[in-house]
């Protein structure tokens, strides 16, 4: 049974291996699950919804991550359909090894006008938001490091014209944001490393410079509570 090891720590890296909360579980891709991936042609979804990889110019697999290279390495998905009056949350372990300019995709569903997700948005920041008919609604987390392990997860309340967006940083709430607009819809791919979403350009420029180990799709807000026990049972693989 394979066992990987991130900066001297032993990782859950087999099969099944993660402990995170599974109810509501949309999409979960794992660089750490052999269920998941074991090199650089696929990334399997394995929440049991069969949402794989369906295109890309595939990153390095690394056993426990997916490198990006800055330049042209992204994983693409099938859409998500989520509205103003979804509730939903996206979580991602992630490490810098540098910054995009002005800004850099990471883990995203839409394009210019109506989008969701993660996006690094330039040196040592990454938000997560909703852009309803181009009105962006953001939270950002800044002062970041490269070389450095993060996990974050982002929260929508499915509150419509007054939903809430908030943002975790390892466990901790960074801060809120309130959606004011009344129409959210895309029936745009979800994609990692690459910007077509909070803010970015239209044309897929400003790709994601460094490592995604595992990200997640939940059709329900997580409680902070939640947020806290998906980050605890699996800080000890990152070191943290």
């Amino acid at each position: 049974m394979p066992v990987y090891s991130i900066s001297g720590v032993t990782t859950k890296g087999v099969v099944g291996g993660s402990n995170c909360i599974r109810d509501y579980l949309l999409r979960y891709y794992d660089a750490r699950d052999l269920n998941s991936a074991t090199n650089n042609t696929a990334w399997n979804d394995i929440s049991g919804n069969n949402q794989d990889s369906s295109a890309g110019t595939a990153p390095t697999w690394g056993s426990y991550y997916f490198d990006f290279d800055g330049t042209d390495d992204y994983w693409e998905f099938p859409a998500l359909s989520f509205t103003e009056n979804s509730a939903f949350s996206m979580e991602m372990w992630i490490n810098f090894d540098g910054w995009a300019n002005p800004r850099g995709g990471l883990f995203m569903c839409g394009a210019f006008g109506d989008s969701y997700g993660f996006d690094n948005n330039g040196s040592g920041v990454v938000r997560f938001g909703i852009r309803p008919a181009g009105s962006l609604f953001n939270v950002e987390a800044s002062s970041l490091s490269t070389g450095v392990w993060y996990f974050f997860s982002g929260t929508y309340d499915g509150g419509g014209n007054g939903g809430v967006v908030k943002l975790y940083k390892n466990g901790v709430l960074v801060g809120t944001a309130t959606n004011t607009h009344t129409s959210l819809s895309t029936s745009e791919a979800l994609r990692v490393g690459y910007n077509q979403v909070l803010g970015g350009s239209s044309t897929g420029a400003d790709t994601f410079n460094g490592k995604i180990s595992a990200l997640r799709v939940y059709n329900k807000e997580l409680s902070q509570d939640e947020v806290l026990y998906n980050f605890n049972s699996e800080r000890g693989a990152f070191a943290i």
